[in-house]
This record gives C-alpha cells, structure tokens and sequence, in this order.
C-alpha cells in the first residue's frame, strides 16, 4: 500500500533528517534573527545570487547547529530515559552438570563454560 510515494517516503536515507527535524526548529529561528541583526543593509537589495549563498550557507550552518544539539542533548537525554524506564534485567538461574546454580543476566551459559 502506499506505492511509490510510500516506497520514497519510507527510504531509509530519510532517517538522519528526521532525527535532526526538532533541533533544527528549535534553532534556525534564533540563528536566522541573529543573522538578520547583523546585516548592514536591507536583504531585499541583495542580487539573486548573493540571496542563494546567504540562503544555502544559513541553512548549511542551521543544520550542523542542529547536529551538535542533537548529539549533545537529544541523543543523550533520550539514552537516560531509555536507561530509566527500562526495568532491570532479573538474573536467571540455570542448573549445570554438578547441579550447582549458575546466575546470568539474559543468556544461558553452557555446562562447559
């Protein structure tokens, strides 16, 4: 179902732009103020060109901005809810050759080891 239009939607190279989406909206407001607070003359008087670079080159700083808000903030505050709000892995018991317990996490351990 879906299609084409699903079958792009759902390509996995979309997957790092959508991880920085949030970042990018919390930032590229106050990047895109502060530029506009430092320029000397009126945007509009700028050629075509100029535009462009001024363009490409705030959405370029934009998204590398976003990338270190990313792995310096989501990415770990995410790991720590992770962390919280899965429970503890409960040793399992397990019996080996000399009937003796062996406790391990989440694996079984062969009578050998």
């Amino acid at each position: 179902m879906g299609g084409y239009i699903g079958k792009f939607l759902s390509w996995r190279g979309w997957l790092p732009l959508s991880r920085l989406t949030y970042s990018v909206y919390l930032l590229h407001f106050g990047i895109n103020m502060a530029w506009v607070a430092q320029l000397r003359q009126y945007f509009s008087i700028l050629p075509d060109f100029q535009a462009v670079v001024m363009y490409l080159g705030l959405l370029t700083l934009v998204y590398l901005s976003g990338v270190l808000l990313f792995l310096l903030v989501e990415q770990p505050v995410a790991n720590v809810e992770e962390y919280i709000r899965t429970p503890p892995s409960r040793p399992v018991k397990h019996e080996t050759r000399e009937n003796e317990t062996c406790e391990t996490a989440d694996k079984e351990v062969p009578a050998d080891a």
